[in-house]
Parts: structure tokens; C-alpha cells; sequence
């Protein structure tokens, strides 16, 4: 900026409200994976434990037709909630990894305070 428009108390402020604001939603965007990780663990441990009651109860005893329908409910459910978590984690879990790693080059980024008028000569 020209000397007489130049004003390096407002540059530092604003150059710290900038860094600030990408800390925050870098803060955000952690929060939001330690969530999907979270629940990716979560959905992985119910799928474990119906996939192995839908293998195990039919060896266990002879089942009834209601009971059989509830064995197949575990394995379709079991299977379901498996891939909830797989797309969970891998296509959620990619899209705020990458906005992460954004938010990081920001962080780490100068930022310089120009002349408008200066930049459309």
C-alpha cells in the first residue's frame, strides 16, 4: 500500500483474524473426522457381532421360520451397516481429510496486503 494508506497495526489484526479463522475450521474439520472415526468403529463392532450371530445361531440349534427370517434380517443388516462404515470412513473421511490438509498450507501461507489499484495497471 502507499505510505499514506498503509497501516501495519490493521495488516497484523486482520493477518491474525485470517490465521485465526483457518485455525478454527481446521479445529472443525479434526472434530468432524474424530466423529466419522468414531462411528466408523462403532458401525465395524455391530457388524462384527450380527454377522457372527447370523453364522453361529443356525449351527446352534434348528430354527423356526421366524427365527430364520430374523437370522437373515442379521446377515442383510450386518452387511449394510459394514458398508455404512466403509463409505463412512473412506469417501466422508477423504473429502474432510483433503479440506484438512487445505486449511493447513492456509495456516501455514503469507499473506501480503496490496494496492487494488495497483494490481489493475
Amino acid at each position: 500500500f502507499p505510505v499514506t494508506i498503509c497501516d501495519h497495526e490493521k495488516e497484523l489484526t486482520t493477518r491474525a483474524a485470517i490465521q485465526n479463522n483457518f485455525r478454527v475450521q481446521l479445529l472443525f474439520a479434526n472434530q468432524a473426522l474424530r466423529n466419522i472415526y468414531r462411528r466408523f468403529v462403532t458401525y465395524v463392532t455391530v457388524s462384527a457381532i450380527l454377522l457372527t450371530l447370523a453364522y453361529t445361531l443356525p449351527n446352534l440349534m434348528d430354527l423356526a421360520l421366524m427365527h430364520k427370517i430374523l437370522v437373515e434380517g442379521m446377515f442383510i443388516g450386518g452387511w449394510w451397516i459394514l458398508w455404512e462404515g466403509c463409505s463412512l470412513f473412506f469417501f466422508k473421511g477423504h473429502e474432510l481429510r483433503t479440506k484438512k490438509k487445505m486449511f493447513e498450507r492456509y495456516i501455514r501461507s503469507d499473506i501480503f496486503f496490496r494496492d487494488a489499484g495497483a494490481l489493475r495497471d
